[in-house]
């Protein structure tokens, strides 16, 4: 098993093998997959957590919010979405395959949900903006978010302050 993420609570979220996300309270483990298997890769000091599932083994992976056990939302309709962290806004981060994206080049985009909407992150760029913001992966309580872009074929690291 793996451990991804901790709260201010000590309470730690991760993935077991053979794939299945978990939470630990400090008292117990236990499963807490949406679908068929998954990850657990982030939890806020609501307990509220982020990560990615299968809705059956070998199909593609989904994002997911778990909110107060057992209220689950999935993130995105489409398939391909992780969502990678969560802060004490309730403001999710991740990466997705967005089906209506005509010059992603199949590469996944970062994204933002926050109040029921998940937003592109490279729409919050300047137009002329020559770089893809592929990946959010972290955000703080000041909305502050990092991750990773494609600036002509290389990754590179980004801070994004929406």
């Amino acid at each position: 098993s793996a451990a991804t993420a901790i709260n201010d609570m000590g309470w730690v979220v991760g993935s077991t093998y053979p794939g299945h996300a978990f939470l630990y309270d400090g008292h117990s483990m236990r499963v807490i997959d949406p679908g068929a298997g998954g990850a657990a890769l982030g939890i806020n000091n609501l307990n509220q957590i982020t990560g990615e599932f299968y809705k059956r083994w070998g199909s593609s992976v989904y994002g997911f919010l778990l909110g107060s056990f057992p209220q689950t939302f999935l993130i995105a309709q489409e398939p391909g979405a992780t969502s990678n962290a969560i802060n004490d806004a309730g403001t999710v981060v991740g990466r997705e395959l967005f089906s209506d994206c005509r010059d992603c080049n199949a590469y996944p985009r970062a994204f933002m949900y926050q109040n029921g909407v998940v937003t592109d992150l490279n729409t919050l760029q300047y137009q002329d903006s020559l770089a893809t913001i592929t990946g959010a992966y972290s955000i703080n309580n000041s909305g502050h978010i990092v991750g990773e872009a494609l600036w002509f074929g290389q990754r590179k690291g980004v801070l994004i302050v929406p």
